[in-house]
């Protein structure tokens, strides 16, 4: 019988405590597999660690200094749209 049952008929019938030791044994069975559960829960936790700190992290190369001489100026970059809007006319 489930404990929500047990509990209902204490409920129901106060004066008959029969179904009470019943519902002490499936509290305690509930409390074990909870806490057996907690404890392999806290195992895949750790086994999930370990396996994220075995993943290399790989610095990213850093970003080759830009050339000063290729520097665009505000000038070029107008008269690359003057040149482009003529061409499109």
């Amino acid at each position: 019988m489930a404990l929500s049952a047990i509990l209902r008929a204490l409920k129901e019938n106060p004066d008959d405590l029969t179904p009470l030791a019943q519902a002490i044994e499936l509290a305690e069975e509930l409390e074990g597999t909870i806490s057996a559960q907690t404890e392999q829960i806290g195992k895949l936790q750790e086994n999930y660690r370990k396996a994220i700190a075995m993943i290399p992290v790989l610095d990213p190369e850093p970003e080759p200094e830009p050339d000063p001489a290729a520097k665009t100026t505000i000038g070029d970059a107008v008269e690359a749209l003057k040149n482009y809007m003529k061409e499109e006319i």
